[in-house]
């Protein structure tokens, strides 16, 4: 079974952002993330640690397993 990769990861973040609505700011300040730090995350510009990506899916109200399980399906296709 392929594994997500973390561009898929973070395009599923992205993708959850825009189902919710959260904007980068938005997201920054509901996950106590840098809003610059945020920034260079989801541009893929230097990787996401795990506690961020915990602290991002808290706040968008969406399990890790959720994300890489729509990740893998991505990898998969």
């Amino acid at each position: 079974m392929p594994t997500p990769t973390a561009p898929n990861l973070l395009a599923e973040v992205r993708a959850e952002m825009g189902r919710k609505g959260f904007t980068a700011g938005r997201l920054a300040a509901a996950s106590d993330i840098n809003p610059a730090t945020l920034s260079r995350r989801l541009a893929e510009r230097s990787p996401l640690t795990v506690p961020e990506l915990l602290r991002i899916c808290d706040a968008l109200g969406v399990s890790l397993e959720t994300l890489a399980a729509r990740a893998e399906a991505v990898s998969a296709a």
